[in-house]
């Protein structure tokens, strides 16, 4: 007889609310009949002690590695688990701490505490900077359905492929009005989609939690933002999110 897949579930720093959509999908990903047995969940703070030594077929890590010490146990974590799933915009894109760049981190922690403090956070990375990861639950806060749609799949051992789309696509489902079109900043076209655009829907710009949309036209949407925004806040609400992408786009190129 088959064991019970084991899930882990870790948090680093964060505000834990892609936990709490989390733990209110539970009860869905039992009933799901894409995989045959239940899941044993041997980890949670927010549910259960941690099981000492043992293997997880399914890691699933919320927030950003920010110290040293979260960066050492996100080493630990992928010793010990089969695949790993990164919970929301902090773990999977660092976040919007990852909008501060180590410079200006060093400067303020000065202003604040003085020269004498040792801080202990770091520059905030995704934490598919330190280990490697085999898939994303996006958003800020996670989607529900991609919750769902994600673990069960990796439970089933049917890796999840990302959305090919963007969020315009959903827009377009949704009859919302482009605010591209009517001069509002948005970065809908050069994020992936699944969200089911509830920003753009009432109103409220896209800052991209998504992540990047693979070959996106990213000059196109800084000439189009520049125009509305001017370059300077053009470039900050291009980086609220998709900094780390951004530079490691650059780097690659």
């Amino acid at each position: 007889m088959r064991l019970k897949p084991k899930i882990a579930v870790f948090d680093l720093t964060d505000c834990e609310g892609c936990e709490l959509v989390l733990l209110a999908q539970f009860e869905k990903l039992l009933k799901k009949k894409v995989f045959k047995q239940d899941f044993e969940i041997v980890n949670w703070r927010l549910v259960q002690e941690e099981e000492k030594n043992s293997f997880f077929d399914v890691a699933i890590v919320e927030g950003t590695p920010v110290s040293k010490e979260e960066q050492e146990m996100l080493k630990l974590i992928r010793e010990r688990s089969r695949y790993i799933i990164a919970l929301g915009a902090c773990a999977a894109l660092g976040g919007v701490n990852a909008i501060m760049d180590e410079k200006k981190r060093a400067r303020i922690k000065n202003a604040i505490y003085s020269r004498r403090y040792r801080a202990k956070a770091t520059d905030s990375k995704p934490i598919s900077h330190y280990i490697k990861i085999d898939g994303v639950i996006p958003g800020c806060p996670a989607v529900a359905e991609n919750v769902v749609e994600v673990i069960a799949s990796f439970l089933s051992d049917k890796p999840h492929k990302e959305k090919a789309y963007s969020v315009c696509l959903e827009c377009k489902e949704k009859e919302n009005n482009c605010l591209l079109l009517q001069g509002k900043p948005c970065l809908g076209p050069i994020t992936q989609g699944g969200c089911l655009a509830p920003c753009p829907e009432y109103g409220l710009e896209c800052y991209g939690c998504f992540g990047l949309l693979k070959g996106a036209n990213i000059e196109a949407i800084r000439v189009t933002l520049t125009k509305i925004l001017g370059k300077k806040k053009a470039e900050d609400h291009l980086r609220t999110y998709l900094k780390n992408q951004l530079e490691r786009k650059n780097e690659n190129s």
